[in-house]
């Protein structure tokens, strides 16, 4: 607890609409001479999120993401000779080949990605990444149900035999949806939005800041409190860098099925 006493001390709120005190790579930078080595291996998981969407960035020849904790050049180099990644990235390069087939199954890597850290040993990682996982899988079913498409086609990486997924494809003829008790406000705010992808988008990313703030708010000394601090900078600067038409992208990169 003394280790992360003065960093926690110091943390200013945050919320969508207001610029940050601090930015990403400056927090991140003076995090770094507090932070424990096994505790900047959690870190590192946050990041990997955006390892994965700037694979997808480098496949369509974008910019990437310098929040990552790999370079582009580093991430080129690691992505032709199948090195310095994690396994199930490993798995997904060896298994599709060409850039085309990559991005028509994207939606795999993500799975690999939160099946392979579904166990950190770090309660607030371990919890929002299943939140993250659970908020995509919804995500995608409720845009499949509004555009008619079967669930099991936006499903088709994940386990079957998974409860979760299970009860997903069960509900594949449902018109209203059995959805969990912390996911009923996802369901409304489809209802309301889904009209208007941009606030679609908005509501959904105040929703997620909804979640970190709630997973650590008796968490105010430990690297948790650190951790979700981290991950709500990404997913601010992410919202107030993005205009529309990125705003409508990053929403459709968000779902499974794309």
């Amino acid at each position: 607890m003394k280790r992360y006493f003065y960093l926690a001390a110091s943390l200013a709120p945050l919320d969508l609409y207001t610029k940050p005190p601090v930015t990403f790579a400056d927090f991140l930078q003076d995090a770094l001479v507090y932070i424990s080595d096994k505790d900047k291996k959690l870190i590192n998981i946050l990041r990997e999120l955006i390892d994965i969407e700037n694979i997808r960035r480098l496949l369509l020849d974008q910019k990437i993401d310098d929040r990552g904790n790999l370079s582009e050049k580093a991430l080129d180099e690691a992505i032709l000779a199948k090195v310095n990644l994690p396994s199930y990235a490993v798995d997904f390069l060896t298994k599709y080949i060409t850039a085309q087939s990559r991005l028509d199954h994207f939606a795999a890597l993500y799975a690999g990605f939160f099946s392979y850290y579904s166990n950190t040993g770090n309660e607030f990682i371990s919890e929002y990444l299943r939140f993250e996982w659970e908020l995509k899988l919804w995500i995608s079913v409720l845009r499949a149900q509004k555009l008619g498409i079967d669930f099991a086609q936006v499903l088709q990486f994940e386990d079957s035999k998974d409860p979760l997924i299970m009860g997903m494809l069960v509900q594949k003829d449902v018109s209203d949806l059995i959805m969990p008790k912390n996911f009923i406000k996802l369901k409304d705010i489809f209802a309301n939005f889904s009209g208007d992808p941009l606030s679609l988008h908005q509501k959904i990313e105040e929703f997620r800041l909804s979640k970190i703030i709630e997973l650590t708010q008796d968490k105010l000394f430990v690297i948790d409190n650190i951790l979700g601090y981290l991950a709500q900078l990404l997913i601010i600067e992410q919202w107030q860098a993005l205009n529309p038409q990125e705003g409508l992208n990053r929403l459709n990169r968000f779902t499974m099925n794309h």
